[in-house]
C-alpha cells in the first residue's frame, strides 16, 4: 500500500458496503478441506465479486468526485481507485469472517455428534450433579 494513497483505502473501508453474494458456508467447507485460510479464501471470493467495480462509468464518476484529493496525493487516479477498491474488499472480508467462523463452528459441532448443551453439562459438573 502506498502511503500517499492510504486515504483512499480508508475511504473504501467507510464507503457503502460492497454488494456481493458470498457463500460463507462454502468458504467454511473449503477451509475444512484444507484449501486455504478463512481470510485468503474470503478475500479471493470477494475480490472476484468486486471485479464489477472496474466498470468504466463507475470509475470515471469516482475519479471526478475525488479529483482534488487525487491531485493532492500525487495525481495517480488509477492507484487511488485501486486503493479505494481494496478498502471496500477488505471491509466486506472483515464483515463476513464471523459468518465463516460460525459455519465452521456448526460443522465442528455436527461432526462431534454433540447437541450443543456443553454449557449445561459444565454447570452440572461444577455443581457435582453429573451422573
Amino acid at each position: 500500500m502506498k502511503a500517499d494513497y492510504v486515504f483512499f483505502y480508508l475511504e473504501g473501508r467507510e464507503a457503502k458496503r460492497l454488494r456481493a453474494d458470498i457463500d460463507t458456508e462454502a468458504i467454511a467447507e473449503q477451509v475444512l478441506a484444507g484449501k486455504g485460510t478463512i481470510h485468503d479464501l474470503l478475500h479471493k471470493a470477494v475480490s472476484d465479486a468486486a471485479k464489477g467495480l472496474e466498470v468504466d462509468r463507475q470509475k470515471r464518476r469516482w475519479l471526478a468526485d475525488y479529483e482534488d484529493e487525487v491531485k493532492e496525493a500525487g495525481g495517480d487516479g488509477e492507484e487511488a481507485y485501486k486503493h479505494f477498491c481494496a478498502g471496500r474488499v477488505d471491509e466486506l472480508v472483515y464483515m463476513l469472517e464471523p459468518d465463516v467462523v460460525e459455519a465452521l463452528d456448526e460443522d465442528a459441532e455436527d461432526d462431534s455428534g454433540e447437541d450443543g448443551d456443553d454449557d449445561e453439562d459444565e454447570e452440572d459438573e461444577e455443581e457435582g450433579k453429573v451422573q
